[in-house]
């Protein structure tokens, strides 16, 4: 025994399990009770309704952040084409100008 008087040996906590052969009250209780029933299942329905519009959302949310990548990726490739067509440009009017001399620079820039 310890000062306390109870043996850890003997010691067992005791465990409460859940009654679920419960039954329903035979007083005027029991309309409360098949209310509070309809009130979960009407809870349960909004809870379903709301994991509906969450999933709706988070559909939304991805198709927007798809559109969004899609638009920077356009972006970029435009500008990348852009700036390619422009070191080709001035490429081709140094050529120009090496070869033939000031007149034909117009007519390249033109072209191009």
């Amino acid at each position: 025994m310890t000062r306390s008087g109870i043996e850890p040996t003997t010691f067992r906590p005791q465990v409460r399990r859940a009654n679920h052969s419960a039954t329903l009250p035979l007083s005027s209780s029991s309309s409360s009770s098949s209310s509070s029933s309809s009130s979960n299942s009407s809870n349960n329905r909004l809870f379903e309704v709301a994991v509906v519009v969450l999933e709706v959302a988070v559909v939304v949310e991805v198709a927007i952040v798809e559109v969004v990548v899609v638009v920077v990726v356009v972006v970029v490739v435009v500008v990348v084409v852009v700036v390619v067509v422009g070191i080709a440009a001035a490429v081709v009017e140094a050529v120009v100008v090496a070869i033939v001399g000031g007149g034909g620079v117009v007519a390249v820039v033109a072209v191009v």
